[in-house]
């Protein structure tokens, strides 16, 4: 019996030549698809980790400024003057004890004019301190270090003290401890572990971290050969964050756990190869309509996401395919969404003041550059608080920044009209009007002036307020 060979007709021929074309178009897409998920996974981590290195230096900057203006207070006490006049070192040493702990200082030291200690809570030997650091005290109003202490790492703030007949230093160690590294941790979405080390190439220790590190993490973080910006360790995605400088003595590394940042590429992963394996087993049938159900999605959010750097904002396709592909275009939307927001609100804190909600210094000098570009007119009304320091000083930090905000308000209410309500210090506030005559800008200024004098009603004791007034015109002034 002869056996006859199969011969296939025009039909066959056509739904053999689909079968291949879609296997080959599915294992073509599944192939890039996989390998741009896997980038877009790494590049988002990336991403992630840049943003939490702009936000520890804004946190360290801002801790910075905080650390400042409690120092600045301490320096201007009459009682820590006096007892630095009387020259007793149990009273020295006795206020300095109640102020470091009034600012939060891990220890502070009290330095006569030819920087020798005359009082000090410091538990060990202090290092010597970098001319560099008392020339910026001298010029800047403040001198900063960074240093590895007893295995911890400090920031250290050296302020000035100068009253009549009286020159003085005050050395203040702020610890750097696992409190700052979840506040930076909880902002960037990421681990934090901060690392010093005592000498040049010597071995980094970790002295704080975020929860979520392990001890067996940093040990392994701490034993893995360091780049510039990044630890070679199969467990994190890393960027080293420099704290002290070009000699690298204290660092804080942001981490990302790789297996967590890519366990939704190995999700995306299997489900591919599950689709890939029923369009083989349903080719035949299913040909024409997986190429256009699976292809022009996947395409679709390929440019989408390729899209998404570009400075034109990318609009979410209206993706038509299965669940799994709306799932994927949710998710890239709220990663774009979610950065969008971060990035909104970084511009938002640069330019607004913490505790008023007004504009800050960076947005008077954005304000005033585009004025004078633009060769526009303005009027200016300058308005301080005579009392708050005092206030401050004798009712507390968190009284005083509820005067702030009643202060802030009241402007807000007596400038409707107002171009910018900046704060400019800590006593001190500016408001941007229209040009105006001179009559008119002493006439609003009177008038708010009178307003804001009014007693501030706070937990029902009102509060006269001393306000001093200024006014100018742009640019003539």
């Amino acid at each position: 019996m002869r056996i006859l060979p199969v011969t296939l007709g025009f039909r066959g021929r056509l739904v053999a030549t689909m079968v291949v074309l879609v296997v080959l178009v599915s294992l073509a897409i599944g192939a890039l698809f996989m390998a741009y998920l896997f980038e877009e996974e790494r590049t988002r981590a990336l991403t992630q980790l840049d943003i939490g290195e702009r936000l520890t230096e804004e946190v360290m900057a801002r801790r910075t400024n905080l650390e400042l203006s409690r120092l600045s207070v301490v320096v201007q006490d009459f009682g820590f003057l006096s007892a630095i006049a009387s020259g007793d070192r149990a009273t020295m040493e006795s206020a300095l004890n109640n102020h470091s702990q009034r600012v939060d200082a891990a220890f502070a030291v009290l330095m006569n004019q030819d920087r020798q200690v005359l009082a000090s809570n410091f538990a060990g030997t202090l290092p010597e301190l970098s001319n560099a650091t008392f020339e910026s005290a001298i010029h800047q109003g403040y001198g900063r270090q960074w240093l590895a202490l007893n295995d911890n790492g400090y920031e250290l703030l050296l302020v000035p003290i100068q009253a009549p007949g009286l020159r003085a230093w005050v050395l203040a160690g702020f610890a750097l401890d696992s409190e700052t590294a979840g506040v930076i941790a909880r902002l960037s979405d990421t681990a934090v572990l901060f690392r010093a080390r005592t000498s040049e190439g010597g071995n980094y220790q970790a002295f704080a971290t975020s929860p979520g590190v392990d001890d067996a993490q940093q040990q392994a973080l701490l034993e893995t050969a360091s780049g510039e910006r990044y630890l070679d360790n199969p467990q994190f995605f890393t960027r080293v964050v420099p704290l002290s400088g070009q000699d690298n003595q204290l660092q804080a590394l942001l981490l990302i756990s790789r297996d967590a940042s890519l366990q939704r590429y190995y999700q995306r992963a299997g489900e591919v190869a599950m689709l890939m394996l029923g369009i083989l087993v349903a080719a035949a049938l299913l040909a024409l309509y997986l190429a256009r159900s699976l292809g022009r999605p996947v395409l679709q959010l390929a440019d989408y996401a390729r899209a998404v750097g570009s400075d034109t904002p990318a609009e979410p396709p209206p993706v038509q395919g299965s669940g799994e592909i709306r799932q994927l275009n949710q998710a890239f939307t709220d990663m774009v969404r979610r950065l969008r927001e971060r990035e909104e609100q970084i511009r938002y804190t640069a330019t607004h003041d913490d505790i008023t909600g007004l504009g800050n210094r960076n947005a008077l000098v954005q304000f005033t550059r585009s004025l004078f570009q633009e060769h526009r007119h303005c009027s200016v009304v300058g308005l301080r608080l005579d009392e708050l320091s005092e206030i401050n000083d004798s009712l507390g930090l968190e009284l005083g920044d509820r005067v702030l905000v009643g202060m802030a308000r009241r402007l807000r209410e007596a400038f409707t009209d107002a171009q910018l309500l900046a704060r400019t210090g800590g006593d001190e506030f500016l408001v941007l009007l229209p040009a105006l005559s001179s009559g008119q800008l002493e006439q609003r200024a009177r008038t708010a002036a009178a307003r804001l004098r009014e007693p501030l009603l706070l937990d029902g004791t009102p509060f006269s307020l001393r306000i001093s007034v200024v006014t100018m015109e742009l640019p003539e002034d």
